[in-house]
């Protein structure tokens, strides 16, 4: 019952998403990739290691949880 409860609370997620919307938050998805990747590159070079913790996620906590979930609401789309 659980498991079908979730499918149709994807499912309803959506069609509640119209093309729009998605068209918007892969957009979205793909400029906050651009900005991560570009954090990742100048904090490599600043602190000559790769982020690895999560106080060097910490100035971007906010793009790094939206970009999480643009994630898995664009695989939600490519499920249907």
């Amino acid at each position: 019952m659980e498991k079908e409860e979730k499918e149709d609370s994807k499912n309803k997620i959506i069609e509640e998403l119209t093309q729009e919307k998605i068209e918007e938050l892969k957009l979205e998805k793909k400029e906050l990739q651009k900005f991560l990747h570009k954090y990742q590159t100048n904090f490599a070079k600043r602190n000559r290691r790769p982020v690895q913790f999560v106080q060097d996620r910490e100035p971007v906590k906010k793009e790094y949880l939206r970009y999480k979930v643009s994630v898995k609401l664009t695989s939600l789309n490519k499920g249907v």
